[in-house]
This record gives C-alpha cells, structure tokens and sequence, in this order.
C-alpha cells in the first residue's frame, strides 16, 4: 500500500513538472534565442518527465492492484475462517451459497474502494503536502493560504467516511463564522471585515518594495541592514508599547484610528528620502517614523482583533482574522514592482499613503456605528 502511495505521488508530482516544463519550453522557444543549446535542457526535462509519468503511473496501477487484491485475498481468507469456526451460528436459516456470495460481494465493494478512493485520496494529500511544503520556501503567506483548503477537504473527507462526527465539524468550522455574523449583524460584519482586510494595506504595500527602494537610490546593504533590521527593530518595539498604552487610555476605536493615519502619513516621508538622495540621517528619520507608526498600528490592531473574537471561538476566529489581515496587502503588493515602474518612486509612496484613506473612512464609520448601538442600548435599557 505504501509503494502504491509513493508511485502515485511521484507520478503526480510528474504530470504537475511537466507541465510547468513545457510551458516554461513554449515560451523560452517563442523568443526564438540564437543559442539553441539554451533550450535543450528544457526539451530534455519535458521529454524525462513525460516518459517518467508514463512509468510511475503503469508502476502505480501495478502496485495498486496489488495492493488491492493481496488486502481483498486477507479479507476472504479472514472471512472463511471465521464461517469455518461459527459458521452454524452465522448461517442460521440462510443458506451457504447465497452467504457466501454475498460475502463475496462485499469484500469486492471494499477491495474497488482501496483502489478507486483510498490509494487516490493518499496520494492526492502527499502531493498536496510536498507542494505547499515547496510554496514555503519562496512565499510563506500563501503557501499558509493553502493550507486551509487542503484542511476543509480533508476534514469534508473525515466526515464522509464517518472518522468524524458532523457536530464536531459544525463546531470547528462552521459555528466560530455563523457566531461572529449573528453577534455583529451582516451589515456591521461585512464593514469589520473590510476593515481587517484593508487595516495594513497601506504599510505592505509598501514594505514590500522598501529594501529595493533603499539600494536603488545608492544605501550599501550594511547600512541598510543596521538602519532597517536593528535600529527599526528598537523602534517598533517602542511603537507597540505606545500603542497598547494609546489603547487604553483612548479607546481601541480611536487608537486604530490614529495607527491609520500615522501608517499613511509616514509614507509620504519615503516621497523627501526619494528626492533628497541618499542621505543616511534622513534615512534613520524615515526608518523611525514607518517602524513607530508600524508598532503603533500593530498594537492597536491587535487589540482590535481581540475584541471582536468570542471565548468559545477565540483560537478560530483569531486565526481568519490574521490571515484575512495580510491576503489582500500581499496581494497587491506583488505588483509594487510595476507600480513603481509607471509611477516612479515619488508616486507610488503617495499612492501608499492614498490607500490609507479608505481605512480612515471604514475606521469612522464603525466608530458611529458603536455609538448608535451602544446609546440605542442605553435608551432600551434605561426605565420609562
């Protein structure tokens, strides 16, 4: 069963390289390259693995059915030792063929089982394993993402072939959601959770590009590395400090706020470091400010987070809500590279600061909307 599994497994991991190597071929060979050497690995790889997919999927059926019948002849072999020690017993009325029979028919059903779902299911999860494994080395966020689909499928599976019980999976998966709607409402719900997803976009955004920034307009990579990675590390640590503290003095509502607007408002001191040039006082200013108004921003978001999850949920919805809080950010900011490509610079940090705007807006009008419920519940509760 397991050579089975592994078989199917390369044989997968086959097909998704071929594909990837004959495209990856198609459009090196469409640029038409004067060395035609420079394509023969290419032609090489696909011309293996197309051959090797072939092998490993005849080897993978072989060691499948294999598998299969050796597990069916156990089980009949199981099956006729049992009826030879109790078979009085069992047969009672029935008779011995007609038992038989559909004894036989049913370890039938289970042996095309083994081998049209169970072998396919396994290899279909190491495959999915290996990938997501291989997506962590270059992009940690989204290889995270896939993470859960692949925990929802496995789960649906759990629970159809009754390894889990359905209320179990309603509790993990489906009530922490329903609860957090029916608590704020779907208005409400749906404005807290443009909210989560727009909060960072602003400072992702542009961190993304900030590095390649920095050595483009002339920073050695030391500099950079001690302003952004020692000295911006201090400061957002006292920016998280100064956030928590904001949080509770002002109110978690108007810390976020505040961490909007700081984290938009520093972004346009990337636009005075783009046009004074590389002129490493202004750089540590720069990295200062982006890191305090970063930690600031985190600590009052995070206390925001906590508010909004429910004890009974708290691990669950916690964990959409951070992992709602970066997809859109990331997203974006693979393109940073062409924004700052038609835009230049100077343009695309505005631009940063601008997406802060909408946050602003979401972050106000949730801000009224809690006082409207919350003065609706005081005049509800207050005797006539």
């Amino acid at each position: 069963m397991r050579g089975a599994v592994a078989l199917g497994v390369l044989a997968a991991l086959a097909g998704v390289g071929l594909a990837a190597s004959s495209g990856l071929l198609i459009s090196r060979a469409a640029l038409r390259p004067e060395v035609f050497l420079s394509l023969i690995l290419l032609v090489t790889t696909v011309r293996a693995l197309g051959l090797g997919r072939a092998a490993l999927r005849y080897a993978e059926r072989l060691a499948g059915h294999g598998a299969a019948l050796a597990q069916g002849a156990r089980a009949r072999l199981a099956l006729f030792d049992q009826l030879s020690r109790f078979g009085r017993d069992l047969l009672g009325h029935e008779r011995a063929g007609d038992l038989l029979a559909r004894g036989g028919s049913d370890l039938d059903a289970r042996q095309f089982y083994t081998l049209r779902v169970t072998l396919p299911l396994w290899a279909f999860g190491g495959v999915a394993l290996l990938l997501l494994a291989l997506l962590a080395i270059f992009d940690p966020l989204l290889a995270a993402l896939g993470v859960g689909p692949l925990l929802l499928g496995a789960g649906a599976v759990l629970v159809r072939a009754g390894l889990a019980s359905r209320a179990a999976a309603r509790q993990t998966w489906v009530e922490p959601v329903q609860a957090f709607f029916e608590r704020h409402g779907w208005v409400d719900a749906a404005l807290l959770l443009a909210l989560i997803g727009l909060y960072r976009i602003s400072d992702i955004v542009l961190g993304v590009i900030s590095n390649v920034f920095y050595q483009d307009l002339g920073f050695s990579k030391p500099d950079i590395a001690t302003a952004v990675k020692t000295f911006g590390v201090v400061v957002s640590i006292a920016g998280g400090f100064l956030g928590g503290l904001l949080a509770l003095r002002l109110g978690v509502l108007r810390a976020l706020w505040w961490g909007a607007l700081l984290s938009a408002l520093t972004n346009l001191a990337f636009v005075a470091l783009a046009l004074a040039g590389p002129q490493r006082p202004l750089l540590y200013a720069v990295v200062a400010a982006d890191n305090l108004a970063a930690g600031f921003a985190s600590a009052a978001f995070v206390a925001f987070l906590s508010s909004l999850t429910q004890v009974r949920f708290t691990a669950v919805q916690y964990a959409i809500f951070s992992s709602l809080m970066t997809l859109l950010p990331k997203a974006l900011g693979g393109y940073s590279g062409a924004m700052v490509d038609a835009l230049g610079y100077p343009g695309f940090f505005v631009l940063t600061a601008a997406l802060g705007l909408p946050v602003l807006a979401l972050v106000s009008g949730i801000a009224r909307r809690v006082a409207q419920r919350e003065q609706a519940h005081l005049a509800s509760a207050s005797p006539k």
